[in-house]
């Protein structure tokens, strides 16, 4: 509480202490202290409207398409939806109750294709000129020695308008805030370029977050990734076990990085998913759940994302 006091009267800013503290709380009170913050500040603050008419992701809005695939909340395997709500209301309850259930949410709609490729074009375009077209070449390529990763930094990211046009989709904003309880805020995009070189060891899987752990960026925290290449099983897709943004054994509410047996030997290995999907692929997680991002095995990856936050610590 006091940290959040001098974080209001700073206009934003927390010191490395203080951030560490938040993991710390987060880490003893097994989340319910975020929570509990988080709700007590969402009832502060109004939500806003989206015009759902804007969104790119057309097809969940298509009748047509409802009624061919189905509503949201039975692509998910959810029930109990409000039957009542109109078709853009239950997509966003249905996407939102997933997150809420599960910790992630996949669209069924891809991201439209000229968005991909120019996003692509560029992030690919930033990775030559900060490291060289060799580099580049040789981390897709997977060659002996290449870099198990290579990453376009915010500074970069932040300049690049299918980012900001990805992130303000009023479909997704709608969902996150339903989730969130607060209109959320666009924050610290980047994006990664995973070689399926061989790692070393434990700790080379470590360095590039392929080990299972939590993020801990604000109270309240969702992220949305675009795949902006084919991912499947062997392209080292997004991971995570679903629900532990909720609960999960005790030892693995340890702060750090947590290897598969660890997780196995919790008994959450049933638990696991693996977020395949074509290029333009879109999904939103809480990545306070445990997730990493699986080493590729036979194809690299090239992946960007970026934070949708309630911004109060």
């Amino acid at each position: 509480a006091q940290a959040y006091d001098r974080y209001v009267k700073s206009g934003g800013e927390n010191d490395e202490d203080e951030y560490l503290n938040l993991r710390a709380v987060y880490t003893e009170t097994r989340g319910k202290s975020h929570k509990v913050f988080s709700d007590v500040i969402a009832t502060h603050l109004r939500k806003a409207k989206y015009d759902l008419r804007q969104t790119m992701f057309r097809g969940y809005l298509d009748k047509a398409g409802a009624s061919k695939e189905g509503l949201v909340t039975m692509v998910n395997g959810e029930d109990g939806e409000d039957t009542t709500s109109d078709q853009a209301a239950r997509v966003v309850q249905g996407a939102a109750r997933h997150l809420e259930r599960h910790g992630w949410w996949k669209s069924r709609e891809l991201a439209p294709e000229p968005l991909v490729k120019s996003l692509r074009a560029k992030c690919l375009r930033t990775l030559v000129a900060a490291n060289g077209e060799a580099a580049v070449d040789a981390a897709f390529e997977g060659r002996d020695g290449a870099a198990m990763q290579l990453k376009v930094g915010s500074k970069d990211a932040m300049n690049y308008e299918e980012m900001y046009e990805l992130a303000s989709d009023p479909l997704l904003l709608s969902i996150v805030q339903a989730y969130m309880g607060v209109p959320p805020i666009f924050n610290t995009p980047v994006a990664f370029l995973n070689s399926f070189v061989k790692p070393k060891n434990d700790r080379a899987l470590s360095d590039v977050a392929q080990l299972y752990h939590h993020d801990m960026h604000r109270l309240g925290f969702v992220k949305v990734f675009i795949y902006l290449t084919d991912v499947d099983g062997d392209s080292g897709p997004h991971t995570l076990i679903q629900g532990t943004h909720r609960s999960r054994p005790d030892p693995l509410w340890a702060d750090g990085r947590h290897t598969d047996e660890a997780v196995k030997a919790a008994g959450l290995g049933p638990s696991e998913v693996n977020i395949t999907g074509k290029a333009g692929t879109v999904f939103l997680v809480d990545t306070s759940c445990l997730h990493k991002g699986a080493h590729p095995n036979t194809t690299s990856r090239l992946t960007s994302c970026s934070l949708s936050v309630c911004d109060c610590a």
